[in-house]
C-alpha cells in the first residue's frame, strides 16, 4: 500500500525556510504548540495533491499561500511544496523508481505549476495518477478540522452520499453518465455520417457520369485532331508534289530558253552577214556596169527571200516567247496559289496550336476530376498527346521546307524575266536590221 515518505515545504504560509517532514509506514503524529503550523502541514498536503479551493486551504486567494515576510525574514517569491510517495508496489507508475515526487509551485499572482518527478506536468495528469491508488485531492483521504462533527450531524441520506463518494460509487456513476453521453454523441455522429455517405454516394455517381462524358468528349476531340492532322499532312504532301512538278517544268522552260537564245544568236550572226553582203552589193552596183544590174536584182531578190525567212523565224521566236510568257504567268499564278496554301496551312497550324492549348487546359481540369476517382489518365493517353506534338513539329519542318522551295521558285522566275527581257532586246535588234535592209532595197 502506498504511503507518504516525506513532505518538503518552502515559502508556504508560515514555512519561510525549507522544511522537510519525514513519515514512516503506519500512524504518524504532528504535534506542537498553538500557532506552530500544524494545520499548515495539512494545508500543504492538500495543496500539493491538487486541491483547487482556496477556502479549503484556509485562505482568500491562492497568492496568499506565499510567505509574506516577518520576524526579520524577507517575503518569498513563490510557495513550493514537494510530496514524496512510495512506489514499492508500482501503484502509481510501472517503472523502477522507488518513490514518486509530486511538486506544486504557486506565484503571488495565484497561478500554479505542477511537476511530476521534476518534469513539468498538469493537474489532470497528476490527479489521474493518484486515482490509481484511490487518492482524491477533494475526497476524504484527508479529514480536516470540523469534518468529524459534520459527519456525526449528517442525515442518513447525506451519510449515504458520503459513503458512496468514499467508495467511489459516484465516480463510477459519473463515468457511466459520461459513457452514455459519449454513446449518444457517437449515435448522432453515425447518423450524420450516414447522411454524409448518401450525399457523397450521389455526388460520386454524378462525378462518374461527368467523367464518362468528359472521356467521350476527350476521345472525340482526339479523333478530330488526328483526322485533321492527317488531312493537313496529305495537303502538304500534295503541295510538295506540285512544287516538285512545277520546278521540273521551270527547269525544262529554262532549257528551252537557252535553245532560243542560241537561235537568236545565230539570227544575229546571219543578219550581220547579210548586211555585209548588202554593202558588197552596193559597192558592186557602183563599180559594175549596167549589165550586171540583172544579177544584182536577183541577188536582192534572194536576199529579200532570206529576210522573209528571217522574219518568219523571228515571228516563230516571238510566238515561242509569248508561249514562254504564258507559261511564266501560269507558274507565277501557281506560286501565288502555293503561297496562299502555305498561309492557309500556317493558319490551320496556329488554330491547331490554340486547340492544343485549350485541350491541354481541358485535360488538366479533367485530370483533376479523374485523379480524384482513379488517380489520373492512362499512359496511352499521354503517349497520344506526345505523338500529336511530334506531328505538329513535323508540320513546322515541312512548312520551312516549303518556304525554301517558294524562295527558289521566285529566284527562278526572276531569272526567266531577265532572259525574256534579253530576248526582247534581241528581237528589237532584229527588227531594226530588217528595217534597214528594206530601206536599202
Amino acid at each position: 500500500m502506498a504511503h507518504i515518505k516525506r513532505l518538503k515545504l518552502k515559502g508556504f504560509k508560515s514555512f519561510a525556510n525549507p522544511t522537510t517532514l519525514n513519515f514512516e509506514p503506519g500512524f504518524n503524529t504532528v504535534v506542537g504548540a498553538n500557532g506552530s503550523g500544524k494545520s499548515n502541514v495539512f494545508d500543504a498536503l492538500c495543496f500539493v495533491l491538487g486541491r483547487m479551493s482556496s477556502k479549503g486551504l484556509r485562505t482568500e486567494k491562492m497568492g496568499h499561500l506565499v510567505f509574506n515576510g516577518g520576524k526579520g525574514l524577507n517575503p518569498a517569491r513563490d510557495a513550493e511544496v514537494d510530496l514524496f510517495l512510495s512506489n514499492d508496489n508500482q501503484e502509481f507508475m510501472k517503472n523502477e523508481l522507488e518513490e514518486i515526487k509530486i511538486s506544486r509551485v504557486v506565484k503571488k499572482r495565484g497561478d500554479s505549476t505542477y511537476y511530476l518527478n521534476n518534469n513539468k506536468s498538469t493537474r489532470t495528469q497528476i490527479v489521474e495518477m493518484l486515482k490509481r491508488a484511490n487518492i482524491d485531492p477533494d475526497g476524504y483521504n484527508i479529514i480536516l478540522q470540523g469534518d468529524i462533527s459534520k459527519i456525526v450531524n449528517m442525515t442518513p441520506v447525506e451519510r449515504r452520499e458520503l459513503i458512496e463518494e468514499i467508495a467511489n460509487v459516484s465516480g463510477y456513476e459519473e463515468k457511466r453518465q459520461s459513457g452514455l453521453k459519449k454513446l449518444e454523441r457517437v449515435d448522432t455522429d453515425l447518423k450524420e455520417a450516414d447522411l454524409l455517405m448518401e450525399e457523397k454516394t450521389k455526388y460520386i455517381k454524378e462525378l462518374k457520369s461527368e467523367k464518362e462524358q468528359a472521356e467521350k468528349f476527350h476521345q472525340a476531340k482526339e479523333e478530330f485532331r488526328f483526322k485533321n492532322l492527317l488531312l493537313i499532312k496529305s495537303k502538304i504532301k500534295k503541295n510538295d508534289d506540285l512544287k516538285k512538278s512545277k520546278s521540273e517544268e521551270l527547269q525544262k522552260q529554262e532549257k528551252e530558253l537557252d535553245v532560243y537564245r542560241k537561235k537568236l544568236d545565230e539570227f544575229e550572226t546571219e543578219s550581220k552577214s547579210i548586211e555585209e553582203e548588202i554593202s558588197k552589193i552596193e559597192k558592186s552596183i557602183e563599180v559594175s556596169s549596167h549589165k550586171d544590174f540583172i544579177s544584182v536584182t536577183n541577188s536582192i531578190t534572194s536576199l529579200e527571200s532570206s529576210i522573209q525567212n528571217l522574219k518568219e523565224k523571228t515571228a516563230n521566236s516571238k510566238k515561242q516567247i509569248e508561249e514562254i510568257k504564258t507559261k511564266k504567268k501560269e507558274l507565277e499564278v501557281n506560286i501565288k496559289e502555293n503561297s496562299k496554301k502555305l498561309d492557309s496551312l500556317n493558319k490551320e497550324k496556329s488554330t491547331l496550336d490554340k486547340e492544343k492549348s485549350a485541350l491541354d487546359k481541358e485535360l488538366k481540369e479533367i485530370d483533376k476530376i479523374v485523379m480524384k476517382l482513379k488517380g489520373g489518365l492512362s499512359d496511352k493517353q499521354f503517349k497520344e498527346i506526345d505523338n500529336i506534338d511530334e506531328e505538329i513539329d513535323n508540320i513546322n519542318e515541312k512548312k520551312l521546307e516549303k518556304n525554301h522551295i517558294l524562295q527558289d521558285n521566285r529566284i527562278q522566275v526572276e531569272k526567266l524575266n531577265a532572259k525574256i527581257e534579253h530576248l526582247q532586246a534581241d528581237l528589237k535588234k532584229i527588227d531594226l536590221l530588217s528595217n534597214k535592209i528594206k530601206k536599202r532595197c
